[in-house]
C-alpha cells in the first residue's frame, strides 16, 4: 500500500506509464516540482533542523519558504 504521494511517485517513477501519464497532462508538472523541493528538503533535514532545511530548499530554488511547505504537505499525503 502507498502512503504518501511521494512513495507512489518514486515507485512508478521509472516506469513508461509514468512519461504518458506525464504527456497527457494527468500528472502536472508542478507535481514534479513539488517533488523535486521535498527531495532537496529530505535532504538538507538529515544535517538541519526542519525550519533551517525548508528555508535551505527555498534558498536553493529560489522560491518561498510557503512554496516548500505546500509541497512537503502535497507529498506527504
Amino acid at each position: 500500500m502507498v502512503n504518501s504521494t511521494y512513495n507512489f511517485l518514486k515507485q512508478i517513477e521509472n516506469d513508461q506509464t509514468f512519461l504518458i501519464l506525464l504527456q497527457k497532462g494527468i500528472i502536472s508538472l508542478s507535481i514534479l516540482d513539488k517533488m523535486v523541493y521535498y527531495e532537496r528538503y529530505l535532504m538538507e533535514l538529515k544535517t538541519v533542523s526542519n525550519a533551517q532545511a525548508i528555508a535551505n530548499a527555498s534558498e536553493e530554488y529560489n522560491c518561498s519558504e510557503m512554496t516548500i511547505r505546500r509541497a512537503i504537505k502535497v507529498m506527504e499525503n
